[in-house]
């Protein structure tokens, strides 16, 4: 892209050759101004102005996959001042964490796996959790559909990273059950997790698999939450749905296009780590080094973004089902809710810079972006006179 969406430079340029794209060769007239080229130096966005009106063009077919909407928001921000609602958050999942792990010693020859993972994997995750304001999101599933009550070895590295978890904010989450293990799958994790971690409430299942909504809320009638089994934030009757899926952080520019479309969609990013995928110590070394390089570049680009539990999600009313009215006189626009929330978050996208605001908090993100955070009804933003 020709200018950053957000801060810094991170996601201003992806050079992967899996974003698939069919574009048309074509030459621009002078008088456009082009906003994004493919690698081959064909335009893909650009903006031309006709008479009182202006034309945004895009070039190209991955519009079609809902993960790739990114460049038709864009699009949009070039044109007359707008204000839509986003989520600002950031999720971290650890997917099938803690799992029945070996007393033998696959993964290093100092120590045995399960001491692996205490001394040295969770460890580091606890540093890149503090440094980065993480609140992660624990999905766990009983290794048997009949849990005991006796201590078991799982049993107890799920008391102690569940307490550790929930201690630093985060949250402990079930898995869906597989599609051939219906039965007793929700049952027996709810036994396993009292037994482990009494009275802990569960809000939020990882989606690996279809629900059965029926049987989960026969052990877990508290979830509100699924993470996954969707490409795009949505509420659907009482159970919000946030998409999740496992980040590849073999390939950067892959996922990190696909993080800038979550932000720039909706202001999300959430992120899945698999911690059972690691088999060997250079393995582990080189995946905890790039889920902390993931995070330093969110840091760098989107250091407003917000670290929350995926079931705190929920109380962001407007981005699911609200409704903003907008009144403009002269350069001043007057929005009002249909309904207050503790907090509301907006990107507000402007040619024109800022001149004054009321009943809001104002950030400054990127060229002509703000964020804004209001907890009234109504708000006003007042933009400079233009000549």
């Amino acid at each position: 892209m020709n200018e950053s969406v957000f801060g810094a430079s991170d996601y201003q340029t992806f050079e992967t050759e899996e974003l698939i794209n069919s574009s048309l060769y074509v030459r621009l007239d002078p008088s456009a101004t082009l906003l994004a080229r493919s690698s081959q130096d064909v335009p893909l966005l650009w903006q031309t102005d006709y008479q009182a009106g202006r034309f945004i063009f895009f070039n190209g077919t991955m519009m079609e996959d809902p993960l790739e909407h990114a460049l038709f928001f864009v699009g949009l921000s070039h044109t007359d001042p707008m204000l839509r609602p986003i989520l600002n958050t950031k999720i971290t999942a650890l997917h099938g964490f803690p799992f029945h792990s070996s007393d033998e010693r696959n993964i290093s020859s100092s120590m045995t796996d399960r001491d692996y993972y205490r001394n040295i994997f969770w460890a580091e995750l606890q540093r890149v959790e503090a440094k980065y304001d993480l609140n992660y999101v624990m999905a766990t599933a009983s290794p048997s559909l009949n849990p005991q009550l006796e201590t078991s070895a799982y049993s107890e590295d799920l008391a102690l990273y569940g307490r550790e978890t929930l201690r630093s904010g985060g949250e402990v989450a079930i898995i869906s059950a597989p599609e051939k293990q219906q039965e007793g799958w929700y049952k027996a994790n709810s036994q396993q997790l009292q037994y482990a971690l009494p009275d802990l409430t569960v809000k939020t299942v990882l989606a690996t698999s279809p629900l059965d909504e029926t049987r989960l809320n026969k052990s877990f009638s508290d979830v509100t939450v699924a993470l996954g089994g969707t490409q795009f934030p949505t509420m659907q009757e009482d159970q919000l749905r946030l998409p999740s899926a496992p980040s590849d952080f073999t390939n950067t520019d892959l996922t990190k296009w696909y993080t800038f479309n979550e932000l720039v969609s909706s202001g999300l990013i959430s992120t899945q780590i698999m911690p059972q995928a690691v088999t060997s110590e250079e393995g582990g070394e080189q995946f905890l080094a790039s889920f902390k390089d993931s995070h330093e570049m969110q840091q760098r680009e989107v250091p407003w973004l917000r670290s929350t539990k995926a079931s705190d999600v929920a109380d962001n009313h407007h981005f699911f089902n609200g409704s903003i009215y907008t009144k403009k006189t002269d350069n001043t626009y007057t929005f009002t809710l249909d309904e207050g929330s503790d907090e509301t978050f907006f990107y507000f996208t402007t040619p024109i810079p800022v001149a004054d605001y009321t009943d809001c908090q104002l950030e400054s993100i990127g060229p002509g972006l703000y964020l804004v955070k209001s907890e009234s009804l109504s708000f006003t933003i007042q933009l400079e006179e233009t000549i």
